[in-house]
């Protein structure tokens, strides 16, 4: 089992360089992931941009994409600065 903490920053840590991320449709999160992705909606650190085949991966896996908004970044750097003890 891990934190709150170490689920969000594994969640948002998902985010490329465009802020964006990728959870394929029917990929089982485990009880920890799901609650810090649940923690994500309900404080509003991303929205769903898109439901689509990524090209990366083989075109019968279907994905849900996300981008981290303002509040995301924030909790983001929220975490950074905690595991680096600022």
């Amino acid at each position: 089992m891990i934190s709150d903490d170490d689920a969000d920053f594994w969640l948002l840590m998902l985010a490329n360089e465009k802020r964006k991320f990728a959870i394929q449709i029917g990929y089982t999160l485990k009880p920890e992931q799901q609650a810090a992705f649940e923690r994500g909606i309900d404080n509003h650190w991303f929205d769903l941009v898109d439901v689509s085949p990524v090209s990366e991966a083989p075109a019968s896996m279907i994905m849900r994409i996300f981008r981290l908004t303002e509040a995301g970044i924030a909790r983001l750097e929220e975490l950074v600065c905690n595991n680096r003890g600022e």
